[in-house]
């Protein structure tokens, strides 16, 4: 499923794009909704409390808000959404590209822009591989290449991000290693652990160090796969 969002605080422009997206060739074929929101505290309650986008249509100026800044904030919670704005001034391009939009469309539209900026977001979606988990009710998306490492305390199941972010949930660590097991770089060294050997900064025979500096012990039964691997990747 495809998950749109238009934030823009014109119903009868929000509308019109929503018309134009519903026609789009690209999403004939795949489920999808899109949802509209009028003002940016809106768009991040149902961030913050529901679950992600993939893809947001966010006007630059949406009521008294700077639609850049809330592409800034929502950015701390949704990472990988594919941000297109909506502008009917050309001087704010040069402003956007810090918060790494795919493109972005003026009013009116053009319709041939919306599907070219649209078509490039959902390729950008399918290119990429995604691990979706479960958290607070909804449900988030983390970019494979991005985990660092993933652990198991208590009953909980830690995930441990390239930028740092942690996510909690309830969950056993044998059900997500199932899941990653076509993902050669990320291996359970550990009854407690699977590391993302792309962010292994340190070996050692019992050990490993991460960039972040957390140190994962290797498992006596496991010893031997890691050094395996290793050497594979020398090859």
């Amino acid at each position: 499923m495809i998950r749109i969002a238009i934030c823009d605080d014109d119903i009868i422009i929000a509308e019109e794009l929503k018309k134009i997206l519903d026609k789009s060739e690209k999403l004939q074929n795949q489920f999808h909704v899109i949802s509209i929101f009028r003002s940016k505290e809106d768009l991040l309650y149902e961030i913050e409390e529901k679950h992600n986008f993939d893809i947001l249509f966010m006007d630059i100026e949406v009521g008294e808000a700077n639609g850049i800044e809330v592409v800034k904030e929502l950015k701390e919670s949704c990472p990988y959404i594919s941000v297109i704005y909506i502008t009917s001034h050309s001087k704010y391009v040069y402003n956007v590209f810090e918060t790494g939009p795919v493109g972005f469309v003026k009013k009116p539209f053009d319709k041939k822009d919306v599907y070219k900026y649209l078509d490039i977001a959902i390729d950008k979606m399918e290119n990429s591989d995604f691990l979706l988990i479960k958290i607070d009710g909804g449900m988030t998306k983390l970019k494979i290449d991005d985990i660092m490492h993933i652990y198991s305390e208590a009953r909980q199941v830690v995930f441990i991000v390239k930028n740092g972010k942690e996510y909690r949930i309830y969950g056993k660590l044998d059900d997500y290693e199932k899941e990653l097991l076509e993902y050669k770089q990320l291996m359970r060294i550990h009854k407690s652990h699977i590391v993302n050997f792309d962010y292994v900064k340190k070996y050692e025979k019992t050990k490993l160090t991460l960039y972040d500096h957390s140190i994962c012990s290797i498992s006596r039964e496991r010893r031997e796969m890691v050094q395996e691997y290793l050497v594979s990747l020398m090859k």
